[in-house]
């Protein structure tokens, strides 16, 4: 899995104000500049393009190490890029993705709480069983906003 895919799922959950849509605007060049439509979300229709698209040529790459970057990169964006969610879909299930961004999840709430935290928290069989449910949540969260928002 990509690294930076599975981080950018994990933040999409982390939001303080559950109104605030996830996955935010799709967004249109205007006089040089990209302009989104609508209220941004905690990652943009661009940033998971292009974690989508990191994923499947690193998965291309993985696949035939003959081949230069270039050349991936080339085929990749001359057509293939049109079909990038059926080809991360070939990849990986919702599942995998569910169990990908859990593990994530937990590793990076525990590096941003701190280990003396974790460690506290994790002492407390109450505070251990919420702080699971918390991450359950959250990861639920952002692959099912994921997967609805990219769903085909």
């Amino acid at each position: 899995m990509n690294v930076m895919y599975l981080y950018l799922l994990f933040t999409l959950c982390m939001l303080t104000d559950p109104s605030s849509p996830l996955i935010g605007p799709s967004g249109t060049w205007k006089d040089g500049s990209y302009v989104l439509t609508g209220n941004a979300g905690m990652a943009t229709h661009a940033e998971i393009l292009g974690d989508i698209d990191g994923f499947n040529i690193g998965k291309r790459i993985m696949a035939d190490t003959s081949k230069p970057f270039s050349q991936h990169f080339k085929e990749y964006y001359n057509g293939e890029s049109a079909k990038r969610f059926d080809i991360f879909k070939s990849h990986t299930t919702k599942a995998e993705l569910q169990s990908e961004v859990y593990k994530f999840a937990n590793l990076y709430e525990t590096k941003d709480a701190g280990l003396v935290s974790t460690f506290l928290r994790n002492s407390v069989p109450e505070l251990a069983i919420q702080r699971v449910k918390e991450i359950e949540r959250a990861s639920q969260s952002a692959v099912t906003a994921f997967c609805t928002r990219y769903a085909s």
